[in-house]
């Protein structure tokens, strides 16, 4: 496994990701109808966004290829020198294998 900054290449695999992850996550607690109204290029726009921003950043976890997780996080606005973590999602095929962990 190899930890790293994302690149725009990246940002496809970590939409889906999210997506699925989010669909998995909040069935039952948010509409089916708001889940399954989710799109990949969306959620593309979203994280290209992020990684646009000053001060943000995605680091992902891959293994050759393949998208093990990623971590979104920012510059912390009160504590200098510390990242805020805004979001952490590893592949379920992945989950307690230590990736998380890793990229925290």
């Amino acid at each position: 496994m190899v930890i790293r900054n994302a690149e725009g290449s990246d940002v496809a695999k970590i939409a889906a990701l999210h997506i699925a992850n989010q669909r998995t996550t909040y069935r039952g607690l948010l509409s089916d109808e708001y889940l399954d109204s989710l799109r990949v290029g969306d959620g593309e726009r979203k994280w290209n966004e992020y990684l646009r921003q000053e001060g943000k950043t995605i680091f992902v976890a891959c293994d050759q290829d393949r998208l093990l997780g990623f971590a979104a996080c920012r510059e912390d606005a009160e504590i200098p020198g510390y990242l805020y973590l805004d979001s952490l999602h590893v592949s379920p095929e992945e989950r307690g294998r230590g990736v998380g962990t890793a990229l925290i």
